[in-house]
Protein backbone atom coordinates (compact mmCIF):
# COMPACT_ATOMS: atom_id res chain seq x y z
CA UNK A 1 0.00 0.00 0.00
CA UNK A 2 2.73 2.59 0.49
CA UNK A 3 4.63 1.69 -2.70
CA UNK A 4 1.35 2.35 -4.10
CA UNK A 5 0.31 5.68 -2.32
CA UNK A 6 4.41 6.52 -2.85
CA UNK A 7 4.10 6.04 -7.10
CA UNK A 8 0.52 8.04 -6.92
CA UNK A 9 2.81 10.84 -5.35
CA UNK A 10 4.91 10.87 -8.13
CA UNK A 11 2.48 10.78 -10.78
CA UNK A 12 0.45 13.65 -9.45
CA UNK A 13 3.93 15.34 -8.47
CA UNK A 14 5.09 14.90 -11.97
CA UNK A 15 1.87 16.15 -13.77
CA UNK A 16 0.40 18.65 -11.18
CA UNK A 17 3.21 21.29 -11.84
CA UNK A 18 3.21 21.25 -15.07
CA UNK A 19 4.74 23.85 -17.68
CA UNK A 20 2.21 24.65 -20.42
CA UNK A 21 3.94 25.81 -22.99
CA UNK A 22 2.52 27.38 -26.59
CA UNK A 23 5.49 25.61 -28.90
CA UNK A 24 3.66 23.98 -31.98
CA UNK A 25 5.15 22.57 -35.17
CA UNK A 26 5.28 25.51 -37.84
CA UNK A 27 2.88 23.97 -40.44
CA UNK A 28 -0.26 24.83 -42.22
CA UNK A 29 -3.68 23.63 -40.86
CA UNK A 30 -4.37 21.63 -43.01
CA UNK A 31 -0.94 19.68 -42.65
CA UNK A 32 -2.08 20.12 -38.82
CA UNK A 33 -5.63 18.65 -39.39
CA UNK A 34 -3.90 16.10 -41.91
CA UNK A 35 -1.60 14.88 -38.90
CA UNK A 36 -4.13 14.40 -36.26
CA UNK A 37 -6.97 12.50 -38.82
CA UNK A 38 -4.06 9.84 -39.17
CA UNK A 39 -3.54 9.44 -35.54
CA UNK A 40 -7.54 8.97 -35.65
CA UNK A 41 -7.64 6.65 -38.29
CA UNK A 42 -4.87 4.63 -37.18
CA UNK A 43 -7.29 3.86 -33.99
CA UNK A 44 -9.71 1.84 -36.05
CA UNK A 45 -7.38 0.17 -38.29
CA UNK A 46 -4.92 -0.95 -34.99
CA UNK A 47 -8.02 -1.89 -32.59
CA UNK A 48 -9.94 -4.10 -34.53
CA UNK A 49 -10.61 -8.02 -34.39
CA UNK A 50 -7.95 -10.32 -36.49
CA UNK A 51 -10.55 -11.38 -38.79
CA UNK A 52 -14.05 -9.79 -38.68
CA UNK A 53 -12.23 -6.06 -37.64
CA UNK A 54 -14.79 -4.94 -35.61
CA UNK A 55 -13.59 -1.91 -33.68
CA UNK A 56 -12.70 -1.97 -30.31
CA UNK A 57 -14.90 -0.07 -27.49
CA UNK A 58 -11.33 1.53 -26.17
CA UNK A 59 -8.18 0.49 -25.41
CA UNK A 60 -8.76 -0.29 -22.15
CA UNK A 61 -10.51 -3.37 -22.60
CA UNK A 62 -9.09 -4.92 -26.34
CA UNK A 63 -11.68 -8.01 -25.83
CA UNK A 64 -14.73 -5.41 -26.10
CA UNK A 65 -15.81 -4.53 -29.36
CA UNK A 66 -18.42 -2.00 -29.66
CA UNK A 67 -21.32 -1.51 -32.96
CA UNK A 68 -20.98 1.74 -32.30
CA UNK A 69 -17.41 2.38 -32.35
CA UNK A 70 -17.37 -0.02 -35.64
CA UNK A 71 -20.02 2.03 -37.24
CA UNK A 72 -17.66 5.04 -36.91
CA UNK A 73 -15.03 2.61 -38.00
CA UNK A 74 -16.61 2.21 -41.39
CA UNK A 75 -16.92 6.15 -42.19
CA UNK A 76 -13.00 6.22 -40.96
CA UNK A 77 -12.17 3.55 -43.28
CA UNK A 78 -13.39 6.14 -46.64
CA UNK A 79 -11.33 8.29 -44.96
CA UNK A 80 -8.31 6.52 -45.40
CA UNK A 81 -9.22 4.65 -48.72
CA UNK A 82 -9.86 8.57 -50.00
CA UNK A 83 -6.96 9.92 -48.49
CA UNK A 84 -4.54 7.42 -49.15
CA UNK A 85 -3.78 6.23 -45.67
CA UNK A 86 -4.30 2.29 -46.44
CA UNK A 87 -4.24 0.98 -49.69
CA UNK A 88 -7.97 1.37 -51.05
CA UNK A 89 -8.10 -2.82 -51.74
CA UNK A 90 -6.99 -3.54 -48.19
CA UNK A 91 -9.54 -1.21 -46.42
CA UNK A 92 -12.88 -2.46 -49.18
CA UNK A 93 -11.95 -6.03 -48.17
CA UNK A 94 -11.86 -5.01 -44.30
CA UNK A 95 -15.25 -2.98 -44.96
CA UNK A 96 -16.62 -6.04 -46.56
CA UNK A 97 -15.26 -8.29 -43.95
CA UNK A 98 -16.64 -5.84 -40.94
CA UNK A 99 -20.71 -5.73 -42.95
CA UNK A 100 -20.68 -9.40 -43.61
CA UNK A 101 -19.50 -9.74 -39.95
CA UNK A 102 -22.89 -8.00 -38.63
CA UNK A 103 -25.03 -9.18 -41.16
CA UNK A 104 -24.45 -12.60 -39.91
CA UNK A 105 -24.98 -11.43 -35.79
CA UNK A 106 -27.85 -12.80 -33.54
CA UNK A 107 -29.84 -10.00 -32.98
CA UNK A 108 -33.56 -8.98 -32.02
CA UNK A 109 -35.69 -7.89 -35.18
CA UNK A 110 -32.74 -7.05 -37.14
CA UNK A 111 -31.20 -4.44 -34.06
CA UNK A 112 -27.86 -5.88 -33.15
CA UNK A 113 -26.38 -5.75 -29.59
CA UNK A 114 -24.62 -3.32 -28.34
CA UNK A 115 -21.21 -5.21 -27.72
CA UNK A 116 -19.97 -7.80 -29.54
CA UNK A 117 -17.32 -10.52 -29.59
CA UNK A 118 -14.30 -10.77 -31.91
CA UNK A 119 -16.76 -13.38 -34.09
CA UNK A 120 -19.15 -10.84 -34.44
CA UNK A 121 -22.27 -12.30 -31.74
CA UNK A 122 -23.74 -10.67 -28.44
CA UNK A 123 -21.09 -10.33 -25.71
CA UNK A 124 -21.01 -9.98 -22.25
CA UNK A 125 -18.24 -8.20 -22.23
CA UNK A 126 -19.41 -4.76 -22.17
CA UNK A 127 -21.48 -2.99 -19.30
CA UNK A 128 -25.02 -3.92 -20.58
CA UNK A 129 -25.97 -6.73 -22.83
CA UNK A 130 -28.91 -4.62 -24.82
CA UNK A 131 -30.31 -4.31 -28.35
CA UNK A 132 -29.75 -0.84 -28.62
CA UNK A 133 -31.33 1.33 -30.98
CA UNK A 134 -28.96 4.17 -30.88
CA UNK A 135 -25.82 1.82 -31.16
CA UNK A 136 -27.22 0.00 -34.23
CA UNK A 137 -27.80 3.24 -35.80
CA UNK A 138 -24.64 4.72 -35.50
CA UNK A 139 -23.35 1.61 -37.17
CA UNK A 140 -26.03 2.33 -39.85
CA UNK A 141 -24.49 5.97 -40.50
CA UNK A 142 -21.15 4.28 -41.00
CA UNK A 143 -22.82 1.00 -43.16
CA UNK A 144 -24.65 3.78 -45.17
CA UNK A 145 -21.71 6.01 -46.01
CA UNK A 146 -19.49 3.37 -46.85
CA UNK A 147 -21.82 1.60 -49.26
CA UNK A 148 -22.41 4.94 -50.81
CA UNK A 149 -18.66 5.29 -51.34
CA UNK A 150 -17.49 2.01 -52.37
CA UNK A 151 -20.68 0.27 -54.18
CA UNK A 152 -20.59 -2.94 -55.49
CA UNK A 153 -21.26 -5.73 -53.28
CA UNK A 154 -20.25 -3.39 -49.99
CA UNK A 155 -23.36 -1.38 -50.89
CA UNK A 156 -25.25 -4.45 -51.33
CA UNK A 157 -23.99 -5.82 -47.48
CA UNK A 158 -24.91 -2.56 -46.57
CA UNK A 159 -28.54 -2.11 -47.77
CA UNK A 160 -29.04 -5.48 -46.38
CA UNK A 161 -27.84 -4.21 -42.83
CA UNK A 162 -30.83 -1.27 -42.86
CA UNK A 163 -33.48 -3.51 -44.43
CA UNK A 164 -33.55 -5.93 -41.79
CA UNK A 165 -33.78 -3.76 -39.04
CA UNK A 166 -37.87 -4.02 -37.92
CA UNK A 167 -38.05 0.27 -36.21
CA UNK A 168 -41.69 -0.63 -35.83
CA UNK A 169 -41.35 -3.28 -33.38
CA UNK A 170 -39.31 -0.58 -31.09
CA UNK A 171 -41.63 2.14 -31.02
CA UNK A 172 -44.19 3.36 -28.16
CA UNK A 173 -46.66 3.38 -30.02
CA UNK A 174 -48.81 5.86 -27.91
CA UNK A 175 -46.15 8.67 -27.56
CA UNK A 176 -45.00 8.06 -31.10
CA UNK A 177 -41.49 7.76 -29.64
CA UNK A 178 -38.75 5.23 -30.43
CA UNK A 179 -37.38 2.97 -27.32
CA UNK A 180 -34.04 2.79 -26.28
CA UNK A 181 -33.36 -0.95 -25.91
CA UNK A 182 -34.32 -4.43 -25.56
CA UNK A 183 -33.02 -6.71 -22.95
CA UNK A 184 -32.91 -10.47 -22.75
CA UNK A 185 -34.65 -11.98 -19.72
CA UNK A 186 -31.55 -14.36 -19.45
CA UNK A 187 -28.90 -12.92 -20.75
CA UNK A 188 -27.66 -16.86 -21.70
CA UNK A 189 -30.16 -16.68 -24.18
CA UNK A 190 -30.79 -13.61 -26.30
CA UNK A 191 -33.75 -15.57 -28.65
CA UNK A 192 -35.42 -16.12 -25.27
CA UNK A 193 -37.87 -13.67 -23.60
CA UNK A 194 -37.09 -10.00 -22.69
CA UNK A 195 -38.74 -7.12 -22.39
CA UNK A 196 -38.14 -3.06 -23.84
CA UNK A 197 -36.27 -0.50 -21.62
CA UNK A 198 -39.22 2.08 -20.97
CA UNK A 199 -36.73 5.26 -21.49
CA UNK A 200 -37.36 6.11 -25.35
CA UNK A 201 -35.62 9.21 -27.28
CA UNK A 202 -38.40 11.42 -25.87
CA UNK A 203 -35.27 15.09 -25.44
CA UNK A 204 -33.88 16.32 -27.77
CA UNK A 205 -30.28 15.18 -29.00
CA UNK A 206 -28.25 14.46 -32.11
CA UNK A 207 -28.50 10.90 -30.95
CA UNK A 208 -32.62 11.52 -31.13
CA UNK A 209 -32.49 12.74 -34.70
CA UNK A 210 -30.17 9.81 -35.41
CA UNK A 211 -32.78 7.24 -34.52
CA UNK A 212 -35.80 9.12 -35.24
CA UNK A 213 -34.34 9.86 -38.98
CA UNK A 214 -33.39 6.31 -40.10
CA UNK A 215 -36.64 4.86 -38.53
CA UNK A 216 -38.36 7.01 -41.68
CA UNK A 217 -36.00 6.23 -43.75
CA UNK A 218 -36.45 2.79 -43.38
CA UNK A 219 -36.35 0.94 -46.69
CA UNK A 220 -38.87 -1.45 -45.57
CA UNK A 221 -42.22 0.34 -45.57
CA UNK A 222 -43.36 -2.75 -42.93
CA UNK A 223 -40.40 -1.97 -40.47
CA UNK A 224 -40.62 2.13 -41.22
CA UNK A 225 -42.10 4.68 -38.92
CA UNK A 226 -44.12 8.12 -40.16
CA UNK A 227 -42.39 11.28 -40.78
CA UNK A 228 -44.34 13.01 -37.77
CA UNK A 229 -41.77 10.72 -35.26
CA UNK A 230 -38.86 13.17 -36.05
CA UNK A 231 -40.95 15.78 -34.38
CA UNK A 232 -42.44 13.88 -31.39
CA UNK A 233 -39.23 14.41 -28.94
CA UNK A 234 -39.05 17.62 -26.41
CA UNK A 235 -37.48 20.98 -27.73
CA UNK A 236 -36.50 22.72 -24.68
CA UNK A 237 -34.63 26.22 -25.39
CA UNK A 238 -32.97 29.03 -23.93
CA UNK A 239 -30.03 30.82 -23.86
CA UNK A 240 -26.11 31.13 -22.01
CA UNK A 241 -25.52 34.35 -21.02
CA UNK A 242 -21.64 34.58 -20.31
CA UNK A 243 -20.08 36.59 -17.52
CA UNK A 244 -16.97 37.45 -19.03
CA UNK A 245 -16.66 41.05 -20.17
CA UNK A 246 -16.32 41.02 -24.57
CA UNK A 247 -18.32 37.62 -24.55
CA UNK A 248 -21.01 38.20 -27.19
CA UNK A 249 -24.38 36.26 -26.11
CA UNK A 250 -25.25 33.43 -28.46
CA UNK A 251 -28.68 32.92 -29.59
CA UNK A 252 -31.44 30.87 -27.71
CA UNK A 253 -31.06 26.83 -29.02
CA UNK A 254 -32.81 23.73 -28.29
CA UNK A 255 -30.72 22.01 -25.72
CA UNK A 256 -30.49 18.69 -24.57
CA UNK A 257 -30.57 16.70 -21.62
CA UNK A 258 -27.12 16.41 -20.74
CA UNK A 259 -25.49 19.39 -22.52
CA UNK A 260 -22.56 17.53 -23.33
CA UNK A 261 -21.33 18.69 -26.37
CA UNK A 262 -21.83 15.74 -28.67
CA UNK A 263 -25.95 15.48 -28.19
CA UNK A 264 -25.44 18.23 -30.55
CA UNK A 265 -22.30 17.29 -32.93
CA UNK A 266 -23.09 13.07 -33.85
CA UNK A 267 -25.93 13.72 -36.13
CA UNK A 268 -24.14 16.25 -38.36
CA UNK A 269 -21.21 14.06 -38.85
CA UNK A 270 -23.38 12.26 -41.90
CA UNK A 271 -26.18 14.36 -41.72
CA UNK A 272 -25.23 18.33 -44.01
CA UNK A 273 -28.10 20.33 -42.28
CA UNK A 274 -26.83 23.35 -43.32
CA UNK A 275 -27.56 22.39 -47.18
CA UNK A 276 -31.70 21.32 -45.52
CA UNK A 277 -32.66 24.62 -43.47
CA UNK A 278 -35.50 24.56 -41.04
CA UNK A 279 -37.23 21.66 -40.42
CA UNK A 280 -41.22 21.76 -41.19
CA UNK A 281 -43.75 20.62 -38.37
CA UNK A 282 -46.47 22.92 -40.18
CA UNK A 283 -46.36 20.06 -42.42
CA UNK A 284 -48.03 17.42 -39.61
CA UNK A 285 -50.45 20.28 -38.76
CA UNK A 286 -47.98 20.77 -35.66
CA UNK A 287 -47.89 24.29 -35.26
CA UNK A 288 -47.08 24.15 -31.51
CA UNK A 289 -43.26 23.14 -32.27
CA UNK A 290 -40.96 25.46 -33.24
CA UNK A 291 -39.52 24.95 -36.49
CA UNK A 292 -35.43 24.70 -35.98
CA UNK A 293 -32.39 24.91 -37.64
CA UNK A 294 -30.72 22.19 -36.67
CA UNK A 295 -27.25 23.59 -38.23
CA UNK A 296 -27.67 27.11 -36.87
CA UNK A 297 -28.94 25.03 -33.40
CA UNK A 298 -25.78 23.68 -33.23
CA UNK A 299 -23.70 26.72 -33.74
CA UNK A 300 -25.26 28.75 -31.17
CA UNK A 301 -24.93 25.68 -28.83
CA UNK A 302 -21.09 25.54 -29.23
CA UNK A 303 -20.66 29.43 -28.89
CA UNK A 304 -22.43 28.79 -25.50
CA UNK A 305 -20.33 25.72 -24.35
CA UNK A 306 -17.10 27.66 -25.04
CA UNK A 307 -18.21 30.66 -23.09
CA UNK A 308 -19.15 28.42 -20.20
CA UNK A 309 -15.66 27.00 -19.77
CA UNK A 310 -14.32 30.22 -21.15
CA UNK A 311 -16.55 31.90 -17.63
CA UNK A 312 -15.10 29.15 -15.37
CA UNK A 313 -11.43 29.52 -16.41
CA UNK A 314 -10.62 30.81 -13.27
CA UNK A 315 -12.12 27.96 -11.20
CA UNK A 316 -9.98 24.88 -13.44
CA UNK A 317 -6.86 25.48 -15.37
CA UNK A 318 -8.24 22.91 -18.21
CA UNK A 319 -10.63 25.56 -19.65
CA UNK A 320 -10.34 28.94 -20.90
CA UNK A 321 -10.25 30.66 -24.18
CA UNK A 322 -8.70 27.49 -26.52
CA UNK A 323 -9.59 25.09 -24.19
CA UNK A 324 -13.33 24.19 -24.01
CA UNK A 325 -15.66 21.44 -25.08
CA UNK A 326 -17.36 20.02 -22.33
CA UNK A 327 -18.39 16.00 -23.47
CA UNK A 328 -18.46 12.65 -22.53
CA UNK A 329 -15.30 11.14 -22.05
CA UNK A 330 -12.81 8.89 -19.90
CA UNK A 331 -11.86 10.33 -16.03
CA UNK A 332 -9.88 9.70 -13.44
CA UNK A 333 -12.83 7.76 -11.87
CA UNK A 334 -14.21 6.31 -15.13
CA UNK A 335 -16.42 7.81 -17.51
CA UNK A 336 -17.52 11.43 -17.22
CA UNK A 337 -20.20 13.14 -18.93
CA UNK A 338 -19.13 16.66 -19.25
CA UNK A 339 -22.28 19.07 -19.62
CA UNK A 340 -23.25 22.72 -19.70
CA UNK A 341 -25.79 24.77 -18.95
CA UNK A 342 -28.25 25.55 -19.89
CA UNK A 343 -29.51 21.72 -20.66
CA UNK A 344 -32.84 19.41 -19.89
CA UNK A 345 -31.53 18.17 -16.02
CA UNK A 346 -32.01 20.92 -14.11
CA UNK A 347 -29.01 19.98 -11.64
CA UNK A 348 -26.01 21.80 -11.86
CA UNK A 349 -23.35 20.30 -14.56
CA UNK A 350 -20.53 18.47 -12.54
CA UNK A 351 -17.50 20.08 -13.03
CA UNK A 352 -14.29 18.73 -12.19
CA UNK A 353 -11.69 20.27 -14.56
CA UNK A 354 -11.68 17.58 -16.78
CA UNK A 355 -11.96 18.38 -20.83
CA UNK A 356 -11.88 16.16 -23.63
CA UNK A 357 -10.21 17.37 -26.64
CA UNK A 358 -12.81 15.52 -29.36
CA UNK A 359 -15.10 17.74 -27.87
CA UNK A 360 -13.53 21.07 -29.54
CA UNK A 361 -11.63 18.99 -32.29
CA UNK A 362 -15.61 17.84 -33.56
CA UNK A 363 -16.65 21.61 -33.52
CA UNK A 364 -14.82 22.18 -36.74
CA UNK A 365 -17.73 22.27 -38.58
CA UNK A 366 -19.13 25.07 -37.03
CA UNK A 367 -16.49 27.09 -35.07
CA UNK A 368 -13.43 26.15 -37.45
CA UNK A 369 -11.34 28.94 -35.99
CA UNK A 370 -11.83 28.37 -32.32
CA UNK A 371 -11.61 24.28 -32.86
CA UNK A 372 -7.98 24.79 -34.63
CA UNK A 373 -7.14 26.69 -32.23
CA UNK A 374 -7.95 24.47 -29.18
CA UNK A 375 -6.45 21.64 -30.71
CA UNK A 376 -2.68 23.56 -31.46
CA UNK A 377 -3.43 24.28 -27.99
CA UNK A 378 -3.74 20.68 -26.83
CA UNK A 379 -0.80 19.83 -29.04
CA UNK A 380 1.36 22.42 -27.32
CA UNK A 381 0.81 21.34 -23.92
CA UNK A 382 3.75 20.21 -22.25
CA UNK A 383 5.15 18.83 -19.19
CA UNK A 384 7.76 20.63 -16.80
CA UNK A 385 10.34 17.93 -18.71
CA UNK A 386 9.50 19.16 -22.12
CA UNK A 387 7.51 16.41 -23.00
CA UNK A 388 3.89 16.88 -24.84
CA UNK A 389 1.36 16.59 -22.31
CA UNK A 390 -1.80 15.42 -24.02
CA UNK A 391 -0.29 14.32 -27.74
CA UNK A 392 1.02 11.22 -28.62
CA UNK A 393 1.60 9.37 -32.14
CA UNK A 394 3.69 6.76 -31.05
CA UNK A 395 3.15 3.24 -31.12
CA UNK A 396 -0.29 2.47 -29.70
CA UNK A 397 -1.15 5.31 -28.75
CA UNK A 398 -3.28 7.89 -31.26
CA UNK A 399 -2.61 11.42 -31.10
CA UNK A 400 -4.52 13.01 -28.65
CA UNK A 401 -5.53 11.62 -25.78
CA UNK A 402 -9.20 11.26 -24.83
CA UNK A 403 -8.93 13.78 -21.82
CA UNK A 404 -6.84 15.72 -19.28
CA UNK A 405 -7.47 17.14 -16.24
CA UNK A 406 -4.44 20.38 -15.47
CA UNK A 407 -5.79 20.39 -12.20
CA UNK A 408 -5.08 17.33 -11.17
CA UNK A 409 -2.80 16.44 -13.45
CA UNK A 410 -4.90 13.73 -15.09
CA UNK A 411 -4.27 12.10 -18.50
CA UNK A 412 -6.59 9.61 -19.90
CA UNK A 413 -4.12 6.72 -20.96
CA UNK A 414 -7.19 4.74 -23.20
CA UNK A 415 -8.13 5.89 -26.59
CA UNK A 416 -11.75 5.01 -27.01
CA UNK A 417 -13.38 4.67 -30.65
CA UNK A 418 -16.51 6.91 -30.17
CA UNK A 419 -14.44 10.12 -28.95
CA UNK A 420 -11.26 9.06 -32.05
CA UNK A 421 -14.35 8.65 -34.62
CA UNK A 422 -16.24 11.81 -34.07
CA UNK A 423 -13.12 13.71 -34.48
CA UNK A 424 -12.07 12.00 -37.76
CA UNK A 425 -15.11 12.53 -39.10
CA UNK A 426 -15.49 16.22 -38.56
CA UNK A 427 -11.90 16.90 -39.60
CA UNK A 428 -12.81 15.41 -42.87
CA UNK A 429 -16.13 17.21 -43.22
CA UNK A 430 -14.19 20.40 -42.92
CA UNK A 431 -11.63 19.89 -45.19
CA UNK A 432 -13.88 18.24 -48.01
CA UNK A 433 -17.72 17.19 -46.99
CA UNK A 434 -16.88 13.69 -47.98
CA UNK A 435 -18.47 11.79 -45.33
CA UNK A 436 -21.59 13.93 -45.53
CA UNK A 437 -21.65 13.89 -48.97
CA UNK A 438 -21.49 9.82 -49.73
CA UNK A 439 -24.43 9.82 -46.85
CA UNK A 440 -26.61 12.00 -48.08
CA UNK A 441 -26.20 10.56 -51.80
CA UNK A 442 -28.08 7.33 -49.58
CA UNK A 443 -31.97 7.02 -51.93
CA UNK A 444 -33.49 6.06 -48.39
CA UNK A 445 -31.82 8.70 -46.44
CA UNK A 446 -33.21 11.06 -49.23
CA UNK A 447 -36.28 10.02 -49.01
CA UNK A 448 -36.80 10.06 -45.44
CA UNK A 449 -35.64 13.77 -45.50
CA UNK A 450 -38.21 14.58 -47.66
CA UNK A 451 -41.23 12.72 -45.03
CA UNK A 452 -39.68 14.86 -42.97
CA UNK A 453 -39.87 18.01 -44.55
CA UNK A 454 -37.20 20.72 -44.63
CA UNK A 455 -37.52 24.47 -46.06
CA UNK A 456 -34.45 24.31 -48.23
CA UNK A 457 -35.29 20.22 -49.32
CA UNK A 458 -35.39 20.26 -53.21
Amino acid sequence: MKKIKFFMFLFFSTFTFCVFAGAQDNISDDEFLDMVSRACFKFFWNESAPETFLSRDNTKFPHVYSIASTGFGLSAMVIGAERGYKPEAEVKNRVLAVLKTVNASKKRKGMLFHYLNSEGQPSLSGYENVASTIDTALLLMGAISAGEYFGGEIAKEAELLYKNVNWKEFVDPDRRLIKMAWQPQNDSDIDGDGHFHRATWDYYSDESIIVTLLAISAPEQQYRVEGDFFYRWVRSSGAYKPKTPGLKQAAPFVFSWSGALFTYQFAHLWVDFKQLGRDMPSKFNLHNIPAINWYENTINATISSRQFCIDRSESFKSFGYNSWGLTACACANGYYVGGFSPRGDQAPPKLDGTLAPYGAGTAIMFLPEESIGALRYYYGLQDKNGNRLVWNNNGNHYGFADSFNLDTGYVAREYLGIDQGPMLLAIENYRSGLIQKMFMKNKYIRQGLKRIGFSKLK
